[in-house]
């Protein structure tokens, strides 16, 4: 008799083991698929992706799409910046101008950022003809930007 209850409780652990992993490995999946879909990336990066390859050809029809695409979503400045290339390329320099000042002071965008992302309009804000505009530009809105981080910071 012994021996029966001994090998009843192996035969229930031996059930109990593949369900207990089996539901694990569920709970694991699920878990893995929904912070998948959930945080996958953000949509605005494949969006302006499509608005850059559009840009090269069109560039009228890319700025609406990107003006669009910013006040549905919020692009990140890295896309901002990349899209300012063309907007230098097509001499849109009122919208260039009007986005770096948002650039500053909403991201506190330096021109620092432009030259680590080879764009090719880092010479006109350093020392061409934008570089007088950039430099009064700076050093109005940019005291902005870091007085909204540094009360961020307070405690």
């Amino acid at each position: 008799m012994y021996y029966l209850k001994i090998n009843v409780q192996e035969n229930q652990t031996e059930l109990r083991q593949p369900l207990y992993s089996t539901i694990k490995k569920i709970i694991l999946y699920l878990f893995f698929f929904k912070s998948f879909f959930l945080f996958g990336q953000n949509t605005t990066y494949n969006k302006c992706d499509s608005i850059f390859d559009i840009a090269k050809t069109n560039y009228k029809k890319a700025k609406d799409l990107f003006i669009s695409l910013d006040t549905k979503y919020v692009v990140e400045p890295i896309k901002k910046i990349y899209f300012l290339r063309f907007s230098f390329d097509n001499k849109d320099y009122v919208f260039l101008k009007e986005q770096i000042k948002i650039l500053i002071e909403k991201n506190g965008f330096s021109i620092q950022q432009v030259n680590t992302n080879n764009c090719n309009f880092y010479s006109i804000l350093a020392s061409g003809e934008l570089s007088e505009w950039y430099k009064k530009t700076f050093k109005s809105y940019y005291p902005i930007w870091l007085k909204k981080i540094l009360a961020k910071w307070r405690l």
